[in-house]
């Protein structure tokens, strides 16, 4: 038994050498072959971002994020990978794909037991990637405002003004209640949008809808507010009707502003694609003009018409 055991010792040592020569060879073998396709993976990601992407995330989100893509480029995997963060207030969702109806999707498998309080959604350029982040309100302590760039907020509360003809006052009052984390501030024409749907249902009891053709393109920036749906029940029904509808979205926000103690109001930002043929059919009745955005001018066109019914 001395003998066998010792006569296969050697074997058992020579084994060990030659997996771990094999696994050297493997770990080369990937490295040089990640190494191949890296540079234009990440190249290919980063220049699909849009902008808002890197003004609105942390560096240490935006790593994290991307990593996940360079994952999923390089191993060619069309499942969607969910990161949590540690204390559980935020959820990214990143997918190789895109498709009307996705967001909608997405919606329903999220942790329905937390209070869903902001979300951004990136698509990329050429629609063959997302980045979907959800944040939802801490639980067992009160949220604190966090302080933000005074410049830029008061730049972006200037050129909202501008767009709204309101006093600055009441602009800069509205600006200062968004969540920390959710701020759109690099975005005046969103921001005025919101601003100007919060009002109209403040104004109405109701929900409000701003619907506006972006230039001479084939998107739309739609914009609902609601003081008497959750923001996931906002940000769902508008999803599941732009899916109904075919309409891509390419980017979306959404924001629970605490108006008062006992009172919020839920807004979401939607810029959309929607179909050719129905863009034809809808865009005398859409307003093309973006710097329309003063107090009372409603888009009244069928879309929207039929998304305030929906909601």
């Amino acid at each position: 038994m001395v003998l066998d055991s010792q006569n296969s010792e050697p074997t058992i040592t020579n084994m060990s050498a030659e997996i771990e020569q094999r696994a050297h060879e493997i770990i080369e073998e990937l490295r040089a072959d990640i190494d191949f396709e890296l540079d234009d993976v990440i190249a290919r990601i980063v220049r699909g971002l849009p902008e808002d992407y890197f003004k609105m995330l942390s560096r240490d989100d935006q790593l994290r994020q991307l990593k996940a893509l360079l994952a999923m480029g390089v191993c060619n995997l069309s499942e969607e990978i969910m990161l949590r963060s540690d204390d559980g207030q935020q959820v990214a969702v990143v997918a190789r794909k895109n498709h009307p109806g996705l967001l909608a999707n997405l919606l329903r498998r999220i942790p329905a037991e937390s209070e869903l309080i902001g979300a951004k959604i990136f698509t990329s350029t050429d629609h063959d990637f997302i980045i979907d982040l959800f944040e939802f309100k801490p639980v067992g302590k009160s949220e604190s405002i966090a302080p933000v760039d005074r410049v830029e907020l008061e730049s972006t509360i200037e050129s909202v003004v501008a767009k709204v003809g309101l006093p600055i006052d009441q602009v800069r009052k509205f600006v200062s209640q968004y969540h920390p984390g959710n701020r759109i501030l690099s975005s005046p024409s969103d921001v005025a949008d919101q601003f100007l749907v919060c009002l109209d249902s403040q104004r109405t009891n109701k929900t409000a809808i701003r619907w506006v053709a972006v230039n001479e393109s084939e998107s739309s920036r739609v914009t609902v507010a609601s003081s008497s749906r959750s923001a996931r029940e906002v940000f769902r029904k508008t999803a599941e009707f732009l899916a109904m509808r075919a309409w891509d979205i390419d980017r979306a926000f959404l924001h629970d502003l605490p108006l008062q103690e006992d009172a919020h109001m839920a807004i979401a930002s939607f810029l959309v694609t929607g179909p050719k043929m129905e863009l034809k059919t809808t865009e005398s009745k859409i307003s093309t003009d973006v710097e329309q955005t003063h107090r009372g001018e409603e888009l009244l066109n069928p879309i929207a018409t039929e998304l305030a019914n929906f909601l």
